[in-house]
């Protein structure tokens, strides 16, 4: 199964003063403070996050349990990783009500849309890790007070404004639009791809963009032979879609993609094509495209660039104001809940 989006979106905090707490079995909230009581469902959900995170950290040729991450068993990171997340939800909850911010009909209606979108896509699965309705829609509740609290100090009109041109900017400076395709080196059965057949291949592909044919067809074709040679289902694309293939790349995008980007910011002239051999799994073939006649993809990314602008100053913000804040951990109930017992499918 997919990974399930965490509902939160909020910016890591430092530690909260915590103590904990034997609870005479009433493993249904995981902690509290004075005035917050957070649901156990709401701690799973983040174990179920953390969960996913350290298979994504771990080396997946390997049991997950036998392995350490950042110095910790993977047990521990979960579960650490998980607390921190929770902590966070108390947080916001804390800075929300000081604000003096509600709810209001905008609110509950957006909280709840959320919370049933999620629970129509993941029902089984949030119910199989004992994860009720109610709990995934205070996490959607406090993914909307989230975003109210930042946009409340950074927003263009808010008290500490990122004036529009700095977002746009960042946007521009940071991101590129392309269309690419990643031709593997090696076949369905894992030998590899003679290197000169490789290139000639996808010097192929170049001369037909460069005569004329789009980029969109060479990847739609591509795929069809590829979904076929792996014995897939076909590869149907919506070709009424002209964006179907666009993809925004990161400056700081590293891994495979780390050489076809750095090849991609060197691109001057836009809708010509261009490859990169760097990495040892693909060769990319791709196109760049002027993003700053895209207003449409720049809406879309607006927010995601103002968190990445003051995600940090935030975090510190919300580190300051919890400096004195004490929260009883459920000691019984983080015991119960094992990410071991995690079911993700």
């Amino acid at each position: 199964m997919k990974k399930i989006k965490c509902l939160f979106t909020g910016l890591l905090m430092g530690a909260l003063l915590f103590s904990v707490t034997g609870c005479s079995g009433d493993t249904s909230w995981a902690v509290k403070t004075e005035n917050d009581t957070v649901p156990a469902g709401v701690y799973l959900s983040y174990l179920m996050d953390a969960y996913s995170e350290a298979q994504g950290l771990a080396d997946a040729s390997k049991d997950l349990w036998s392995q350490t991450i950042e110095e910790v068993s993977a047990e521990q990171w979960i579960v650490n990783k998980a607390m921190k997340t929770t902590r966070q939800y108390v947080a916001v909850n804390l800075m929300f009500d000081e604000l003096g911010m509600t709810m209001g009909t905008e609110g509950t209606n957006t909280a709840k849309t959320k919370a049933d979108s999620y629970w129509s896509q993941y029902q089984k699965t949030y119910e199989q890790n004992g994860i009720s309705y109610a709990s995934v829609l205070k996490l959607a509740e406090n993914d909307y007070k989230t975003q109210k609290i930042f946009d409340y100090f950074y927003e263009t009109n808010g008290v500490e404004p990122v004036s529009e041109e700095t977002i746009q900017g960042h946007f521009y400076d940071n991101y590129a639009k392309v269309k690419y395709l990643s031709v593997s080196r090696t076949k369905p059965d894992g030998t590899k791809i003679d290197e000169a057949e490789l290139k000639k291949t996808v010097d192929g592909y170049i001369t037909e963009i460069n005569r004329g044919k789009n980029i969109d067809e060479v990847i739609d074709e591509y795929l069809t032979e590829l979904y076929s040679d792996y014995g897939l289902s076909d590869y149907k694309p919506d070709t009424s879609d002209s964006d179907r293939n666009v993809t925004l790349l990161s400056k700081q995008q590293g891994g495979s993609l780390e050489g076809f980007v750095e090849k991609t910011f060197e691109q001057k002239e836009y809708n010509v094509p261009y490859s990169d051999d760097t990495s040892e799994g693909y060769i990319f073939l791709g196109a760049r495209y002027d993003l700053s006649k895209d207003d449409e993809l720049y809406a879309k990314n607006r927010e995601a660039v103002l968190r990445q602008l003051r995600g940090e100053e935030y975090t510190q913000k919300l580190e300051s104001r919890l400096e004195s804040v004490k929260v009883t951990v459920n000691e019984e109930a983080v015991n119960r809940y094992s990410p071991r017992n995690i079911k993700l499918s």
